[in-house]
């Protein structure tokens, strides 16, 4: 049987429908704007490149952790947050941001690590008598011993995307030359690459591209055939003796892909934007006697230099340095450390900075550059 609706009965269920579609909308609105919050809270992640979380201003107070002797340096590893020190006595690890710290490493004093996106720590233990590379695959709590090529002075590691590792040898004047070695078994066998061997290398970076750059006793280099060629990219970077200056140290910035590098003979930070192709200075105003001795870029691009010049300047030209713009302006951000020799700086994946200081150990920001 076929039902027939007045016209009062139309305008009656059309009112009714409109009533009920607002009802809907009201509802949706009202579990919108309790849920999405949640939803933001839960999917908060420090380390990425972009999103609702702005860096702190230049509010920036240090205090002291209870790792307090001397430390050559601090390293984070912010996969796993864990944070590792090396102190006189062995490479001590964190796993509560720095309030407590484990004995890692006994008795190895650590020049440098590396950390690898599958997990494992690399470690370089450098002395007069030997040089060792170590890798750990559980946060620290067992090292091997890797066999390696005949290492004069390793100094840098980086994993590339393409799955290869890659190590960069100082060195030793008067003794041996240096080397970048290619490893495609993370590290139980390596092979020479084609890097020029009376070159020694402190740095090895590689951006997203797949690109290698070298920081070297002459200046930088790049690769983009994974270290089967190698071409000097140095206009712009002073030279010693008619020759590039000694770089340091290279970190890429994440946000803009700029490359920063330090000059360690003159004390000066450059970068480059175009891949490396030309070099512009871009440093702190700094005494005579300071030595830049690290350099590191967060997830947001601000970028910290570590600063030391052994009590031999003023205070005002040592300790961490801040630039927010890309290096075109600093400051100086001191407030809280009672030592201002600082050797490295790092970040760990919560946002909280550390430093190691020559003298009075670890110190770490109060709060997270990303709260």
């Amino acid at each position: 049987m076929k039902i027939k609706f007045n016209k009062f009965h139309k305008t009656t269920i059309r009112k009714e429908v409109i009533k009920m579609k607002s009802y809907i909308l009201k509802t949706w609105c009202i579990i919108l704007f309790l849920v999405a919050p949640i939803v933001l809270l839960y999917n908060c992640d420090y380390n990425k490149t972009s999103g609702p979380e702005k860096p702190n201003s230049l509010d920036i107070t240090w205090q002291q952790t209870s790792l307090r002797s001397a430390s050559n340096g601090v390293y984070s590893d912010k996969s796993c947050n864990i944070v590792f020190a090396d102190a006189i006595d062995g490479l001590f690890n964190s796993f509560d941001n720095g309030k407590t710290w484990n004995m890692s490493l006994p008795k190895y004093t650590i020049f440098t690590m590396a950390f690898i996106e599958n997990g494992d720590i690399f470690a370089f233990h450098n002395t007069s008598e030997s040089s060792v590379v170590l890798r750990s695959s559980d946060g620290g709590d067992i090292w091997n011993v890797l066999i390696t090529p005949h290492l004069i002075y390793p100094h840098s590691l980086v994993f590339h995307q393409s799955g290869y590792i890659f190590l960069g040898d100082l060195g030793a004047p008067g003794i041996n030359k240096g080397n970048i070695y290619r490893s495609d078994d993370n590290g139980v066998s390596w092979q020479d690459t084609s890097f020029p061997d009376s070159i020694g290398v402190y740095s090895i970076v590689s951006n997203n591209k797949g690109d290698v750059f070298a920081g070297t006793t002459r200046g930088v280099y790049r690769s983009t055939d994974y270290g089967d060629s190698w071409i000097s990219i140095n206009e712009g970077i002073k030279k010693v003796n008619g020759r590039p200056s000694y770089i340091s140290e290279l970190i890429i910035n994440p946000v803009n892909h700029y490359i920063f590098s330090v000059d360690s003979y003159y004390d000066e930070v450059y970068r480059s934007s175009d891949n490396g192709n030309d070099w512009k200075l871009k440093s702190p105003v700094l005494h005579t006697y300071s030595s830049i001795l690290d350099i590191l870029i967060n997830s947001k691009g601000e970028i910290f230099i570590a600063v030391s010049n052994n009590n031999r300047g003023p205070e005002t030209a040592r300790g961490v340095f801040y630039s927010a713009d890309n290096g075109d302006n600093w400051q100086q951000v001191n407030n809280g450390l009672t030592n201002t020799n600082v050797n490295t700086v790092a970040i760990d994946s919560f946002g909280f900075l550390y430093v190691a200081t020559d003298e009075v150990g670890i110190f770490r920001t109060v709060e997270s550059r990303y709260k």
